[in-house]
């Protein structure tokens, strides 16, 4: 019965079976706007929508793939420990602001008491969100896109992560000056005060030489042209005593440098949540740092917390965190000044 209901569901949308299956089933692999029709006309269809009673209901990105597998991972060996019921989905892109509404309907009519999320906080999901804690639903959020009253965050520390990639740059490269790309986001505007702050305590000499470059994270994410974006900046970094400093992740990084043609005099790269699955065929000649989050730690951490309110409810009073300290992860040739 499913599967002839798929077949309708795809012939009426114009797509293939498999790929409505996928989304009304909540896997990853499916863009942003394709995932949203689907799921749009499958809840008014009724296919799909069984609406089963969860404890948890987690909402998560598929994009970085490393993010979803390590989250998907570490949420089975959790299911192993606690007793209550889990249901995950994912959504494709940050700004797939619809999707995740549609999926904390789906967390209501389910009947959850934690919703467990990672996503942009546009004004409706927080307005939706506030609703559903009035409703004594506990929030979690596993990533710092917008603020949420009587929530708990349970991730990294921005500033601490700008600080750490700040010490690694001191470390090993004391001479060189940073080209800083400021996205104007908060998690980027938090890493950034906390890079400068290290570049101030240990690298007076830097003074002022370094610079900063004003950008769209978006821009950034469309991996046919970040080549070209990077040969761009590159073109601004004097060869040998600077870096490129990109306080947002983007896991297309690797291959795009190495698209771009440099050589081993390569500007130093230090990013964020960057290179996770990057093999040595993706890597360019030169030197990476970059700040990872600890996902498994953090998943961890949020079913912990998750299964203790389920035990004893008490909502907080104001956000609070809950700071997983993050790893620098470097790749390609050994660090040197």
């Amino acid at each position: 019965m499913k599967d002839q209901s798929y077949r309708d569901l795809a012939k009426k949308l114009g797509l293939g079976k498999s790929t409505v299956s996928r989304t009304v089933r909540h896997c990853p692999g499916v863009d942003g706007r394709t995932r949203q029709r689907v799921l749009e006309e499958a809840l008014r269809t009724g296919i799909g929508d069984a609406a089963e009673p969860c404890s948890i209901y987690c909402i998560v990105p598929d994009t970085p793939g490393y993010f979803w597998h390590i989250f998907h991972d570490r949420m089975r060996e959790e299911l192993k420990h606690i007793p209550f019921s889990v249901k995950y989905n994912v959504y494709s892109h940050l700004l797939d602001h619809e999707t995740v509404l549609l999926y904390l309907d789906e967390a209501v009519r389910c009947g959850a008491r934690v919703v467990i999320l990672s996503a942009d906080l546009s004004p409706a999901i927080k307005e939706r969100l506030a609703a559903m804690q009035n409703g004594g639903v506990y929030v979690i959020l596993l990533s710092v896109y917008g603020e949420l009253p009587n929530s708990v965050y349970v991730g990294a520390d921005p500033y601490q992560d700008g600080e750490e990639i700040g010490l690694w740059l001191w470390k090993h490269y004391p001479r060189y000056t940073p080209v800083i790309l400021n996205s104007s986001t908060r998690h980027a505007s938090a890493r950034i005060r906390g890079f400068l702050h290290v570049l101030e305590r240990y690298h007076p000499d830097c003074g002022d030489a370094y610079s900063i470059v004003d950008v769209r994270a978006e821009d950034f994410s469309n991996p046919k042209l970040l080549p070209s974006r990077f040969a761009s900046l590159f073109s601004r970094v004097e060869r040998g005593y600077s870096c490129i400093y990109m306080p947002f992740g983007n896991f297309h990084l690797p291959l795009a440098v190495l698209k771009v043609g440099m050589k081993t005099d390569i500007p130093v790269l230090l990013s964020h949540d960057c290179f996770t699955e990057a093999g040595p065929d993706t890597l360019y000649p030169g030197y990476t740092a970059s700040c990872n989050q600890d996902i498994a730690r953090q998943v961890g951490t949020a079913m912990e917390t998750a299964a203790a309110y389920l035990r004893d409810p008490f909502l907080p009073d104001g956000q609070t965190f809950r700071y997983i300290p993050s790893k620098i992860c470097c790749r390609a040739q050994e660090a040197s000044d």
